[in-house]
Order: structure tokens, then C-alpha cells, then sequence
């Protein structure tokens, strides 16, 4: 028998919907899915020279993109002290296969002894713009390889 607090019970929620990661066809028919792409994540000091940074990735088919924002305020505890500095963040686009040689090329530059250097996957995208990134970042003749 159905009784009147029965209709207000909330219901389960339902799981979100899963769906497979687009296929991208980006250079030479190879197939990457969206969880190929990643955005690295990185803060430099509000001084640094992000642009020549970003200039070195890109230039090296390292990265699509690199995005410098405006200074943020980090707060974070380092050697038992709580710090606050003035940062940048910096936005990497890149393939998930060239990680390593993201963070050795961030690593040889930056100042910090311990560099924020993270990478996130991409779950879903513009296909385009992911087979942009994904051509962007494959090797060319004549550039520099890690």
C-alpha cells in the first residue's frame, strides 16, 4: 500500500552517462581519443618569463598552447612554514605521450626546487580542436625532439 510520505522519498540518483571519449583523427590516421590530450598545469613566479617558456614548448612541438593568466596568490606551507606568493599559473595543451618531456623542459628553466607541474586528462573536447593539439604536437623535420 502506497502512503502519502512514500511520494516525497527522494530517489536515488541516477548515474551520470557514460560515454567513450571522441575519436580524433589527427595526423596520419593515427586514432587518439579526448584522454589522449591533457592540460598541464603549472605556476612560475609572478616574474618569470612565462612567455619565453611558452615560446620553447610550442616551438618544440611540445605544446599546442600555452596559456599565461594573471597573477594569482598562492598560499602552501614549505618546510614547516605557511607561505603566500604572487604566481602565475600557466595552461599547457599537449599529448599525454610527451608529458615527460614537458616536465624535463619546465624543470630545466624554472627556479623552484619543487615545481607545481601536473597534468589533468581531458574527458571530452571539440574534436577539431583536439585533433589540432594532437598535430601540433607531432614531431616535425627540423624541430627539436626530448
Amino acid at each position: 500500500m502506497l502512503v502519502a510520505h512514500d511520494l516525497w522519498k527522494p530517489k536515488a540518483p541516477s548515474p551520470p552517462p557514460t560515454k567513450p571519449a571522441a575519436i580524433i583523427k589527427p595526423v596520419g590516421g593515427m586514432k587518439l581519443s579526448a584522454a589522449d590530450v591533457i592540460v598541464v598545469l603549472c605556476v612560475v613566479p609572478a616574474d618569470f618569463d612565462s612567455a619565453k617558456l611558452a615560446r620553447t614548448l610550442v616551438e618544440r612541438s611540445l605544446a599546442a598552447c600555452v596559456q599565461s593568466g594573471p597573477e594569482v596568490t598562492s598560499t602552501y606551507r614549505w618546510k614547516g612554514v605557511v607561505e603566500t606568493s604572487a604566481e602565475k599559473l600557466v595552461l599547457i595543451k599537449t599529448r599525454s605521450a610527451l608529458f615527460g618531456a614537458v616536465e624535463r623542459a619546465i624543470r630545466k628553466v624554472h627556479p623552484y626546487d619543487v615545481p607545481e607541474i601536473i597534468a589533468l586528462p581531458v574527458v571530452a573536447g571539440h574534436a577539431p580542436y583536439l585533433g589540432w593539439v594532437s598535430a601540433e604536437t607531432t614531431s616535425r623535420p627540423g624541430s627539436p625532439e626530448e
